[in-house]
């Protein structure tokens, strides 16, 4: 049973629960290893909101390397769209021309 009274300021009982209850050993660069564990969950968290992974995906995008293989991307694809713009021109104005060659009855625009 317990006694009726215990000093908590006594030594030798303090070093009693010190004995029984020993500070463990804690591994090579445990506190950092912590700290890593804390941000990798603030970073799931944030890209778990509706609004995290927009800014995770612009965040990915403007990194330089991203950002020149983006710009050379569109750049590739207006200039292909123009050609063919401009292929599409070409051809109805040749042809506008071969036919006006060809029929004398045929008017074209000026």
């Amino acid at each position: 049973m317990n006694p009726p009274y215990s000093n908590p300021d006594d030594p030798e009982l303090s070093a009693l629960l010190r004995e029984a209850h020993p500070a463990p050993v804690l591994p090579p660069r445990f506190q950092e290893g912590v700290w890593q564990r804390l941000q990798r969950a603030e970073r799931a968290a944030e890209s778990a909101s509706p609004r995290g992974w927009l800014d995770n995906f612009v965040r990915r995008v403007l990194r330089p390397a991203y950002a020149t293989a983006g710009l050379a991307a569109v750049m590739l694809a207006g200039t292909w769209f123009g050609i063919r713009a401009g292929d599409g021109q070409a051809y109805r104005t040749e042809r506008t021309r071969y036919v006006a060659a060809v029929s004398p009855f045929e008017r074209t625009a000026p």
